[in-house]
């Protein structure tokens, strides 16, 4: 009590006596009464936390209101969906989608000052970025379609793919492959309810072209140069040397045991010479005659590389499910099924899987059934016109 003024610290009750002094008329006069004291309204409470990101919770924050007493929030879904508030301090908001919630504070009322609450306010949750996208094909082939494939990312939306630059094409999430080099591609994962779309680097798919062989054509070893390297080649005791090597498979087992380098040059033009008439059986033969001979005088533990082939021909692996059909080898054939089966094989390898198709001789080679016969011939053919896609 100061003079006529009456100060509180606390709710509740005063007692308080009035006197009025005496004076040369009037005795002192005296009274008491009881004050009652209430609480006082808080200052206006708000919810300052008004922004968010998808996925991650967001921290509540207020202004405003009065006292001491503990703040805590109450959430709704607005256009989000599982708005949901810790338990306990510090109280963070989080959800189950991106969009908006309606968030109430509420202070809580102390010895001083009756319980205040926000006024519900909108929360908005904007959508997230995703996760890096990155492009995972990165190697294709000439006139295979390549499976275009992504890792990371996130949420549902549909991932799409362009082709920045490079000789290659793109249907779906299917890479079509025209020439060897490099293709560009940008991978985008689409927004959805939740995220950001979001892109790959554009990424580089290197793509394999088809391999030379260095070989040599049927009428190379049927005519003058290649008859000439046939018969200069190197013999034991008189025997030719690529004469023995040939008969160690069964369809050339017709070469004598003694022949001369002279007389394996007779019998390479006698085999060519029987393609017109022999069939498929006699074309297989003839074409498979030329692959080993292109890889005897290809190899330096063999004939030598007398033929000038880039490497030895009976190294090279070959895709036997996209055997060049022509020249260029810009159209294929599946022979797999005829090499037993297996989608690649080197081509000495290829030599021993259709020697064990044949007897002695080669009259009787894959139970005589011409479709085989015929994707045999193709994969010797292929090599001996000098362009295969690498296995």
């Amino acid at each position: 009590m100061s003079g006529s003024t009456l100060s509180n610290t606390a709710t509740g009750e005063c007692q308080v006596t009035a006197t009025k002094a005496a004076d040369t008329n009037y005795n002192v006069a005296t009274t008491s009464g009881t004050i009652r004291i209430g609480k006082e309204s808080q200052a206006a409470l708000l919810v300052e936390s008004t922004s968010g990101t998808f996925g991650e919770p967001l921290t509540l924050q207020t202004s405003g209101g009065s006292g001491s007493g503990e703040v805590t929030f109450v959430a709704a879904d607005g256009t989000a969906s599982g708005c949901v508030v810790s338990a306990s301090p510090p109280f963070t908001l989080s959800v189950g989608s991106a969009g908006t919630c309606l968030v109430t504070a509420t202070k809580a009322g102390d010895d001083a000052y009756d319980e205040a609450s926000s006024a519900p306010t909108e929360v908005t949750f904007a959508k997230a970025i995703q996760q890096p996208l990155l492009l995972t094909s990165t190697e294709g082939t000439v006139g295979q379609d390549l499976a275009l494939t992504t890792s990371g990312g996130s949420g549902t939306g549909e991932v799409s793919f362009v082709v920045d630059s490079g000789p290659c094409s793109v249907l779906g999430a299917t890479l079509s492959i025209t020439a060897s080099g490099a293709c560009f591609v940008t991978a985008t994962k689409a927004e959805d309810g939740n995220y950001q779309a979001q892109s790959s680097a554009s990424t580089s798919i290197d793509l394999a072209g088809p391999v030379s062989t260095g070989a040599r054509q049927a009428g190379f070893w049927q005519n003058g140069a290649g008859q000439k390297m046939i018969k200069s080649g190197t013999a034991t005791a008189g025997v030719c040397d690529v004469g023995t090597w040939l008969r160690g498979w069964a369809p050339f087992q017709g070469l004598t045991s003694t022949a001369s380098c002279a007389n394996v040059a007779a019998y390479v033009t006698t085999v060519g010479g029987a393609v017109k008439k022999g069939g498929p059986a006699a074309q297989l033969k003839a074409e498979m005659l030329v692959t080993a001979l292109n890889v005897y005088f290809s190899d330096a533990a063999l004939g030598g590389n007398r033929i000038g082939a880039p490497a030895p021909v009976g190294g090279i692996a070959v895709d036997l499910t996209r055997v060049c059909t022509d020249v260029s080898c810009t159209t294929f054939v599946d022979s797999s099924s005829v090499f037993g089966p297996a989608d690649a094989l080197l081509v000495s390898q290829m030599l021993d899987y259709a020697a064990s198709q044949s007897n002695s001789g080669g009259s009787t080679w894959y139970g005589n059934v011409a479709t085989d016969l015929g994707l045999a011939r193709q994969a010797f053919l292929s090599i001996n016109r000098g362009m295969v896609i690498g296995g």
